[in-house]
């Protein structure tokens, strides 16, 4: 993959079975969430899990084949990094 290739592994990616897998790399976050319209915006409902090349990435589940992140959603990463809180 080249960097010209990213939209292909980075950012929302709608699965033929209407999973929505998101993926950001944040390699000094400690954590990250996925938050928005489709969850009420629960941060701790969509955890994001972390690879040791600092990419986060998370899966949200399809509804009857269809994304669970309608399009023209609203929605925000939330990442925790070492020195704040969370931005």
């Amino acid at each position: 993959m080249t960097t010209t290739q990213g939209y292909e592994r980075f950012g929302f990616l709608v699965q033929p079975n209407g999973d929505v897998l998101y993926r950001e790399w944040a390699p000094n976050a400690l954590r990250a969430y996925l938050i928005g319209d489709f969850n009420d915006w629960n941060r701790d409902a969509t955890p994001m899990a972390k690879n040791e090349f600092g990419v986060f990435e998370v899966t949200v589940p399809g509804k009857n084949g269809q994304p669970s992140i309608p399009h023209d959603s609203k929605i925000k990463v939330c990442l925790a990094e070492p020195r704040r809180t969370e931005i």
